[in-house]
């Protein structure tokens, strides 16, 4: 049986590191990128089953410029597009532009 890929693009270590050890322990292979071009640079390489996808990166990046690239390539390579954010302003944005899922994060994780 396939084990399922998963893309993590996280900018927060801790939540990076959280989401990818659970989903190891699932039974998935995970792959994690802390910035966009690290998790353009994967999905170029190869296909995912899921990709979740932060919303802020950084101080100067959107997850959103990611999906505006990519996400009509996902959805033809059926990959589920996840967004986990604490900032629903881009709820609209990511709805209309075709995300199937985005979860609210009850707090922002600032240190």
């Amino acid at each position: 049986m396939k084990t399922s890929r998963v893309l993590i693009m996280e900018d927060e270590d801790d939540l990076r590191h959280l989401y990818s050890k659970a989903l190891t322990k699932a039974g998935y292979e995970v792959y994690s990128a802390a910035n966009l071009q690290t998790a353009r640079n994967y999905l170029g390489e190869q296909q995912f089953d899921a990709f979740l996808c932060d919303i802020r990166i950084g101080k100067n990046e959107l997850g959103t410029t990611l999906l505006r690239e990519k996400l009509d390539t996902l959805q033809e390579n059926d990959t589920r597009v996840i967004v986990l954010s604490c900032e629903t302003q881009y709820r609209p944005l990511c709805e209309e532009m075709g995300v199937e899922f985005f979860l609210e994060s009850q707090w922002p994780f600032t240190r």
